[in-house]
C-alpha cells in the first residue's frame, strides 16, 4: 500500500502546477515551441518524468519499447506532424518482424500518452492521433483474426490420418 500511495505522490507532483516536468531535462514549456520536438526527445522525456509512477517491470517494458522500436521508427519526426499511416506503417513493419502484437499496442500505448500530454499541457492545440485507440482496435482485430485462422489440412494429411487410425483399431 505505501509504494502504491508513493507513485500517486510522485504522480501528482509531477503533474502539479501546470509545468511539464520539474524532473524533466528539457522542459517543454520552457523551449520554443516553434521548432520541432522529435518524437525521440518526447518520449525520452515522458520515461524520464513519469519514471517514478511506473511500476519497475512497466518501466522496464517501456524503456525496452522506446529505446528498440519507437525511438529507432519514428526518430526525429515532429510529434505535430504524427498521422495514422505512421501509426500503420510502424504497426505493420513491427508486426511482420515478429513482434507480438501486445507488444505493438503497448508501444503506442506510450505514443498516445506522450500526444495526450503534450495537448493537456498546451504544447499541441490538438492531439494529432485522436483516434489512435480505434486504429489500434482495428490492427489487433486483423492480426488476432489472422492469428486464429484455423490451418487445414490437405486431403492427403486427412487419408493418412485416417488410414493410421484404422490400423491401430
Amino acid at each position: 500500500m505505501r509504494a502504491r500511495t508513493g507513485r500517486r505522490e510522485a504522480r501528482k507532483d509531477t503533474c502539479r502546477g501546470g509545468e511539464w516536468s520539474p524532473r524533466s531535462r528539457r522542459g517543454f514549456l520552457s523551449q520554443d515551441l516553434t521548432r520541432p520536438i522529435p518524437i525521440a526527445e518526447a518520449v525520452e522525456d515522458w520515461l524520464e518524468t513519469y519514471r517514478p509512477t511506473l511500476s519497475r517491470s512497466y518501466e522496464a517494458t517501456a524503456r525496452s519499447l522506446v529505446h528498440r522500436h519507437l525511438i529507432p521508427f519514428f526518430g526525429s519526426q515532429d510529434i505535430r506532424d504524427f498521422a495514422a499511416p505512421d501509426v500503420l506503417r510502424f504497426a505493420e513493419q513491427k508486426l511482420e518482424s515478429g513482434l507480438s502484437l501486445s507488444s505493438v499496442k503497448n508501444a503506442l500505448t506510450i505514443v498516445r500518452r506522450v500526444l495526450n500530454l503534450h495537448v493537456e499541457q498546451g504544447v499541441l492545440a490538438r492531439n494529432p492521433l485522436p483516434g489512435l485507440g480505434r486504429l489500434l482496435d482495428d490492427v489487433a482485430d486483423r492480426y488476432e483474426k489472422e492469428a486464429r485462422q484455423p490451418d487445414s489440412w490437405t486431403a492427403h494429411e486427412a487419408e493418412t490420418l485416417l488410414r493410421n487410425c484404422n490400423k491401430i483399431t
